[in-house]
């Protein structure tokens, strides 16, 4: 959000490093084999690496390669998936997302994972989940694979909104 802000308003280049330097040490000490902890990581990762903020993830990037071989859980793996596309590792990310093809549902939902960085479960943490799997079919830039599942996905998402248009 910071690095966005900066196009349209003066942000302190100190408040820039800090919350970079913040998310890194969110890298630091995390048992990945933890639902929660692989989670926290592969989200800083993806944030980090959006931002342009590629500078020594490549062993973090690994460790999230190496856990989406064995992995069940298509919030992480969109996670991971989004990480690799934005450290321009295309090949990588877009193996990811296709390994999050597997979880979709008839309908579109993308269900299955463990938890999320905001502690959701049930319908949220399928909205969630959907929501990144979107993002990383999207951003992998290859519509005649993925558009099926993105609008399978896009249908299903905008059923989930309530009455006042939120989603939970």
């Amino acid at each position: 959000q910071l690095r966005e802000l900066v196009r349209i308003q003066p942000v302190d280049g100190d408040l820039l490093e800090r919350t970079e330097q913040f998310l890194r040490d969110q890298l630091a000490d995390k048992d990945l084999r933890r639902p929660a902890d692989a989670v926290a990581s592969a989200y800083a990762i993806w944030a980090l690496s959006e931002t342009g903020a590629n500078e020594g993830l490549a062993t973090a990037l690994a460790a999230l390669r190496d856990q989406a071989k064995t992995s069940k859980d298509p919030y992480a793996l969109a996670l991971a998936g989004l990480s690799h596309l934005y450290s321009n590792k295309p090949p990588e990310g877009i193996a990811l997302m296709q390994q999050v093809c597997a979880f979709q549902k008839e309908g579109g939902r993308v269900t299955g994972a463990q938890t999320s960085i905001t502690g959701s479960q049930g319908r949220d943490l399928d909205v969630e989940t959907t929501s990144l799997a979107i993002l990383g079919w999207l951003k992998a830039e290859r519509p005649g694979e993925f558009n099926p599942n993105v609008q399978s996905a896009v249908t299903w998402l905008g059923q989930q909104r309530q009455g006042a248009g939120s989603y939970g």
